[in-house]
């Protein structure tokens, strides 16, 4: 059995480092957009090509933490998939329910990297996705994946309801595009939910400015046992149904963004696999995404529990707290 089975995508990332583009906002900072001149030859600094992935960085992730990790996915049987399967190799990431598509390629996405943020440009390619779980996880940490990922959800809930299995929940696009009502069955048995503030709005559909206890207690609502919310300089926040959560930033260097909230949310949940409390897996959160944001790529930064511990005691001025 493994500690944490980690479901959905692997993708090979192209960062692509800008210098020669502008950022536009409205007046309130908000729904800002980096622009491009258009028809022209843009120059690029650097280029680099990195592994990553929700389901992924999650696998990587918790394995550097300590516990047992395993991948679930389809990837293609193409030089990409093989770079793919060489990390998951290095990190001592089991492949045995990993599938390889003959003939698919693999994922592939590009980012943008401009003034230390990040626009990503994804493409997922459909996938028949193969469910071939012997013996279920510990935790099940469900995520990311692209058209036709609907029976390998409804695979994922099935093992959750029939075992003792608990589920850490981040959805990615193509699964909140979808709606409340398809994200209902898995919603209700959703014992960690991770989303950012943006997201947690869609999901909602709630239009304009809104209070995070109004996010928290709308997701609450909707079933899963905590809710976790991401919000870039403002921290993260935690609902228990009971007691809402506030951590603020820790300091540290920003080179990319790409990642951190799985760094956060993998890290999160490992502290609560390990019998840690809400407080504790907020710093453990906040630790894992501060030392991810100083690289370039979701997972050059992903820390072990020293890491863990060393980063927090630089940071044990920013403490956790109710509101």
């Amino acid at each position: 059995m493994y500690d944490l089975l980690a479901i959905g995508d692997a993708t090979l990332d192209v960062f692509m480092h800008l210098n020669d583009a502008s950022v536009m906002c409205e007046l309130d900072n908000h729904n800002c957009k980096m622009c491009l001149n258009y028809g022209d030859k843009i120059a690029v600094d650097k280029v680099d090509f990195i592994i990553g992935g929700n389901a992924a960085n999650a696998a990587v992730g918790s394995k550097r933490l300590g516990l047992s990790s395993a991948y679930l996915g389809t990837i293609g049987n193409d030089d990409t998939g093989k770079q793919i399967q060489s990390v998951f190799h290095k990190e001592g990431v089991s492949t045995e329910y990993l599938t390889v598509a003959e003939g698919e390629a693999s994922n592939y996405s590009v980012v943008l990297n401009f003034q230390a943020e990040r626009t990503i440009l994804v493409h997922h390619n459909p996938r028949h996705y193969v469910w071939n779980v012997v013996h279920p996880p510990k935790w099940a940490y469900l995520t990311s994946a692209g058209a036709g990922f609907e029976p390998l959800y409804d695979k994922a809930i099935d093992m959750v309801r029939a075992g003792n299995v608990f589920l850490a929940y981040n959805p990615g696009t193509h699964q909140l595009k979808k709606g409340y009502e398809f994200l209902k069955p898995s919603l209700a048995i959703t014992n960690i939910l991770f989303l950012n503030r943006e997201e947690s709005s869609g999901l909602l559909n709630i239009q304009g400015e809104v209070s995070i206890t109004e996010l928290l207690t709308g997701l609450k609502n909707l079933g899963p046992q905590m809710v976790v919310i991401t919000d870039g300089a403002k921290g993260s926040f935690v609902y228990d149904g009971k007691t809402i959560y506030q951590c603020g930033i820790f300091n540290g260097p920003v080179v990319e963004r790409t990642g951190c909230g799985d760094a956060y949310a993998t890290a999160f949940t490992v502290a609560i696999c390990e019998g840690k409390s809400i407080s504790e897996a907020m710093m453990w959160g906040s630790a894992n995404s501060t030392s991810v944001l100083a690289y370039v790529g979701p997972q050059a930064g992903l820390l072990t529990v020293d890491g863990i511990n060393q980063m927090i005691e630089k940071n044990k001025d920013v403490q956790p707290k109710t509101l």
